[in-house]
């Protein structure tokens, strides 16, 4: 196509991370994309609440396959893979960090596993890793009928553990058939007292061990009353806005309860755990063990409307923008 693939890998800037600093070095691929990834942190950047410099391309996942590699990775040359990089996805092409780059295996297509992907490796650090899940524990899960929370959901599941799911309008119920034990809904803008009896009273007043909260700022005050004694939120997502400030006080009158924020970055910190996350859901996809839906826009025009049906909670599963039709 007329493209100097070598050109464009060694004048490409060095790869930086959402808050300015340089990332770790890996040799670098270039990615000819057939799908991009829309995720909630699209929104951030775009919005301003993760600062990148400017001028940037959005997106920070995609899907597709290896035109070119600098020294060190060019076993890649040729081979599928999804990614997860800072920026750059929302284009016909990318240069991404073979570090933030994983096969995808024979008989798993790329928009499933592009579904699979962002949304796979945070529900795998968030059931393995985060507060890892046995089958003694109750957790719940919030925007379970979203594409991060249905991949909680069948994780845990998969673990034994009994989920409660909570949803945004009882249209989304269908969606959790299978995946839950209990479910419960919260339109936007209700009062969440409702969604605190009601767990209390399905864990015969106990409580969960875990709170999975992708909402953030209407939740996390619901979220810390739902847990049991010495029980974890987990807040790992900010649709309704940044969660407050906890203060340590507050912990100790919620039951010497725990609090933590954690990124996808700090769970994929290493090739071995990338290697063994996107392993694991690899598998279960090609095991129908875990099952993603996915919904996909025809061009990279259609972004905005995807920005907005995600910011709005209307997603019922991953979105992804289709760039070869």
């Amino acid at each position: 196509e007329g493209l100097d693939l070598s050109s464009l890998l060694t004048s490409a800037p060095s790869p930086t991370s959402s808050r300015g600093r340089l990332v770790e070095a890996s040799p670098r691929l270039l990615v000819k994309n057939s799908f991009a990834g829309v995720n909630f942190h699209d929104t951030y950047t775009r919005s301003g609440l993760y600062r990148k410099p400017l001028p940037f391309i959005a997106g920070c996942e995609g899907a597709g396959t290896v035109l070119a590699a600098e020294p060190g990775a060019e076993e890649w040359v040729g081979q599928r893979v999804v990614y997860f990089d800072h920026s750059g996805s929302y284009s016909d092409y990318s240069i991404v960090q073979e570090n933030r780059s994983a096969l995808v295996p024979e008989g798993l297509g790329l928009k499933e596993a592009l579904g699979g992907f962002v949304q796979g490796l945070t529900a795998h650090y968030l059931t393995q890793s985060t507060f890892p899940l046995k089958n003694e524990h109750t957790c719940l899960v919030l925007a379970a009928a979203g594409g991060t929370g249905q991949l909680v959901c069948q994780m845990a599941r998969l673990a034994n553990a009994r989920v409660i799911g909570v949803v945004g309008s009882r249209g989304k119920l269908p969606l959790l058939e299978g995946q839950v034990d209990d479910a419960v809904v919260l339109e936007p803008g209700e009062d969440t007292r409702h969604v605190v009896q009601q767990v209390r009273e399905m864990t015969s007043g106990q409580g969960v061990d875990v709170v999975y909260d992708s909402v953030g700022k209407d939740t996390a005050d619901m979220s810390l009353q739902c847990l049991k004694l010495r029980g974890m939120l987990v807040l790992f997502g900010n649709a309704s806005g940044p969660p407050p400030d906890v203060s340590a006080l507050r912990l100790a009158e919620a039951g010497s309860v725990f609090v933590t924020r954690p990124i996808l970055d700090h769970y994929m910190n290493t090739r071995e755990e990338l290697d063994w996350r996107a392993g694991e859901v690899f598998r279960w996809l090609l095991e129908n063990k875990l099952h993603v839906n996915v919904r996909s826009f025809p061009s990279l025009e259609s972004a905005p409307v995807a920005h907005k049906e995600i910011e709005a909670r209307m997603t019922r599963g991953k979105i992804v923008l289709e760039l070869e039709l």
